[in-house]
C-alpha cells in the first residue's frame, strides 16, 4: 500500500487460490520490514484487487485481532498497538459507513467485555456492526437442559452480557472440533 517500506509487488493476474497461498508470505515480509523481525504490528496494507462482473464494488479490510498481552519477543505494548490500528479504521471520517464485523468468542464469560465491542461503541459504529461469535460449538454448558441456551440468547442479543448491535449476531462453528465433527451449526 501507499507509504510502505516494502516495494510494491505487482503480480500478474492470478486465481484467488494463489492469492490465499501468498498472503502469509506477504504479511511476514511487511512485519519483518517494519520491525526488523517477525514480531509486532505493521501498519502497511496488503492491497489485493479482485475483478468480477458478478460482484459489487467493496473494500474489505482484515485487521489483526486485539491481543491482551505480548508473547516473548513482542513489544510490551502489543495490546495498545492492535487497539490503535483497529481504532484508526473505525475513526476514519473519510469512510463513515464502514461495516464492522466484531469478533468475540462464544466461550467468553461476558461478550460485553470484548475490546472489539468497546471500540464499536466508542466510535459509534453500533448500527453498522454484526457480531461474530466464534467457537459456538464449544460454548455448550452441560449444566443446562439446553446446553446452547446461553448461545441462543446471545444470538438474539437477549443475554445480559450481549450488547445490541445494529446488524445482530451470527455464530461460527469450528470445522474440525474433535468429537463434534458431525454437529451442524443448527444443532
Amino acid at each position: 500500500g501507499p507509504g510502505s517500506k516494502v516495494p510494491a509487488d505487482v503480480s500478474e493476474p492470478m486465481s484467488p487460490d494463489l492469492v490465499v497461498a501468498n498472503v502469509k508470505q506477504w504479511m511476514d515480509a511487511l512485519v519483518a520490514a517494519a520491525n526488523g523481525r517477525l514480531m509486532g504490528v505493521a501498519h502497511d496494507r496488503i492491497i489485493i484487487e479482485l475483478y468480477s462482473s458478478l460482484c459489487v464494488n467493496l473494500d474489505l479490510i482484515d485487521l489483526p485481532g486485539i491481543v491482551a498481552g505480548s508473547s516473548p519477543g513482542e513489544p510490551a505494548d502489543m495490546m495498545q498497538q492492535t487497539r490503535d490500528l483497529s481504532a484508526s479504521f473505525l475513526d476514519d471520517a473519510a469512510n463513515p459507513h464502514t461495516f464492522v464485523i466484531a469478533v468475540a468468542s462464544a466461550r467468553d464469560a461476558r461478550i460485553r467485555n470484548s475490546q472489539a465491542m468497546e471500540l464499536v461503541q466508542r466510535y459509534n459504529k453500533v448500527q453498522f456492526t454484526i457480531g461474530a461469535l466464534t467457537m459456538a460449538d464449544l460454548s455448550a454448558d452441560s449444566r443446562l437442559e439446553n446446553p446452547y441456551q446461553r448461545l441462543e440468547q446471545r444470538l438474539r442479543a437477549e443475554a445480559d452480557d450481549t450488547p445490541e448491535l445494529g446488524l445482530g449476531y451470527v455464530a461460527l462453528k469450528n470445522r474440525d472440533t474433535v468429537g463434534h465433527a458431525n454437529l451442524s451449526l443448527e444443532d
